[in-house]
């Protein structure tokens, strides 16, 4: 889209008990948002950072437990 590499990952519908988290950079044009449930991460939204993209699907596949959930956006 307008020259935008988006990609959504697993389950991105945000329900009461789905706890969103998301980090913008402006100057690189990317952005990235997570959907967590019981500290595992259920889906992931991610503009222009395809380099995460593998990572994300196969953390996703594994369970997604997560001991700190800032580290999604290091």
């Amino acid at each position: 889209m307008l020259g935008n590499h988006i990609a959504f990952i697993g389950e991105v519908n945000k329900a009461k008990q789905t706890e969103v988290i998301s980090k913008i950079d402006t100057t690189a044009g990317k952005y990235e948002g997570y959907f967590l449930e019981n500290k595992k991460i259920i889906g992931a939204i991610l503009i222009n950072n395809r380099e995460k993209r593998p990572a994300i699907i196969e953390r996703i596949k594994a369970g997604g437990s997560l001991q700190n959930k800032t580290d999604l956006l290091r």
